[in-house]
């Protein structure tokens, strides 16, 4: 019996990171269930949504979760993007990969801001006169310029 292959291309070399891939072995995950009606992609700050479990985009810093992980076992149609009432895995504490939407860029150290519509992560208002924050204990770990990728560090956001 033959088989077809899944995939017949590769991309050489892999990229180092994602947005929403999770880093190092010290860490505290949960899940929540997308409340959001365009769904919530990878690598975004969620809060607490109305229901026990319920997650939303961007939020408040009082209501705070986290940051999504990407889900490598989505299906390709949902194009990195949880959709609404599904479950998406949420960094609450450690590190987590995500895309530098700062106009000056980032460096290590900078303290963590979030839009509270998008969830886009900042290191201070001047991109994002309406980013909150900063998160508490939260630091951006490595440097990078705008659209490039570096890790947040967060601490212990768990709310259970």
């Amino acid at each position: 019996m033959g088989s077809t292959p899944v995939q017949t291309t590769y991309t050489y070399p892999h990229a180092a990171a994602v947005a929403g891939m999770p880093d190092g072995l010290n860490y505290d995950d949960d899940t929540g269930v997308v409340e959001t009606a365009a769904g919530i992609g990878f690598g975004l700050a969620v809060s607490q949504g109305t229901n026990d479990l319920g997650v939303i985009i961007g939020g408040t810093v009082a209501g705070f979760r986290g940051i999504t992980l990407k889900d490598v076992t989505l299906e390709a149609s949902q194009s990195d993007l949880y959709a609404q009432y599904q479950n998406c895995a949420i960094r609450q504490e450690g590190k987590v990969w995500v895309k530098v939407n700062e106009t000056a860029g980032v460096a290590a150290g900078d303290p963590v801001y979030f839009s509270p519509t998008t969830g886009l992560l900042y290191k201070g208002i001047a991109t994002d006169a309406t980013a909150l924050g900063p998160l508490l204990g939260a630091r951006w770990v490595d440097s990078a310029i705008l659209n490039g990728l570096a890790r947040v560090d967060l601490p212990d956001y768990n709310q259970a």
